[in-house]
C-alpha cells in the first residue's frame, strides 16, 4: 500500500498576507505603513518580497496598526518558516 499523495497547499508568506489582505485593501503603500508602525520603508518590502522575517517586535507593531493581535503576525511567520522546511 503506498502513501497517500499530498495535496499541494502553495506556501504564501506573511508578507503576501501582509499586501494581499490588509495594505491593498486598505490602498496603503509601502511608505504609509513603515510610518505608521515606526520602521524604515525597506523593512515592509523586505517583509514583502519574503527576504525578512517578521519579528515579535514587528508582529507588535503590525499588530497594533491593523487592530490584530501580535500572535496573528508570530503564528504566520512561524507557519510560513515550519512549511519552508516541510517542502524542502
Amino acid at each position: 500500500m503506498s502513501a497517500p499523495a499530498r495535496t499541494h497547499i502553495p506556501l504564501i508568506s506573511p508578507g503576501d498576507i501582509l499586501l494581499e489582505e490588509f495594505m491593498r485593501p486598505l490602498k496603503l503603500s509601502v511608505e504609509k505603513v513603515a510610518q505608521a508602525i515606526g520602521v524604515p520603508p525597506l523593512e515592509i518590502r523586505q517583509v514583502i518580497k519574503g527576504t525578512r522575517a517578521i519579528t515579535p517586535e514587528m508582529a507588535l507593531r503590525l499588530g497594533a496598526c491593523f487592530n490584530t493581535s501580535a500572535r496573528f503576525w508570530v503564528n504566520l511567520q512561524s507557519n510560513f518558516a515550519l512549511r519552508k522546511i516541510e517542502i524542502a
